[in-house]
Order: structure tokens, then C-alpha cells, then sequence
């Protein structure tokens, strides 16, 4: 999941679109806004995590100079480590809200 800090100059919807390109080579549209998360450490910092649903522009995946490798990965074959707690509680949400969606009589029945 593509992250970064907003700049002065720019709305959270540019720097989403930014970062996405900077951090994966994608040029995306934003579709939707999806979740917010914040959360704070002990340091007294604290982050808020925008999640989209965006739609994907003509582009090639390629990680960008901050990262090793990027890649998609199948909601059921997430890596264990996934670094910043926002990130763990976002896909956490969608992979509830993908099974609810896919099994429709378990939603009926809650």
C-alpha cells in the first residue's frame, strides 16, 4: 500500500496519486474514498492512513527508488509483516468486507 506525507502545496487526494506513481510506477485516478485510520505512538506522532479505491491509468508496475520490489498480492496471500499497524486494520476491513461480499447469506444471517 503506497503511503507518504502530503505537501504544503497539495490536497490529500494529489499526494495519494503522487505516491502511488513515486512508490509504484502506476498512474492512478481516485475512484472512491474507502476508510480512514489514525492512529498515534508514544512519541506523540501521529498518522492518518486515507484509503481510495482508485482506477488504474496506463502504467507499468516498477518499484521506485525507496523500495526493493513491488507487487500485487492476492488478499488471501498477504506477506505476514506488514510494517504499520493502519495498514494490518485496513486490509483487515477489506478482506471482512471481500468474504462478506462473496458470501452473502453470512452477511443476511449476522
Amino acid at each position: 500500500m503506497p503511503t507518504g506525507f502530503v505537501e504544503a502545496d497539495e490536497s490529500p487526494e494529489q499526494a495519494a496519486v503522487r505516491e502511488t506513481a513515486e512508490e509504484t510506477g502506476l498512474r492512478v485516478r481516485i475512484r472512491s474514498l474507502q476508510s480512514v485510520y489514525g492512529s498515534c505512538n508514544p512519541e506523540q506522532s501521529c498518522v492518518v492512513l486515507i484509503v481510495c479505491r482508485v482506477d488504474f491509468l496506463d502504467s507499468t508496475l516498477a518499484a521506485g527508488d525507496d523500495a526493493q520490489e513491488v507487487r500485487f498480492f492476492p488478499l488471501e496471500e498477504l506477506p505476514e509483516n506488514i510494517a504499520f499497524s493502519n495498514h494490518r486494520m485496513a486490509l483487515q476491513k477489506i478482506r471482512q468486507h471481500t468474504h462478506s461480499k462473496n458470501n452473502p447469506k453470512e452477511q443476511r444471517d449476522e
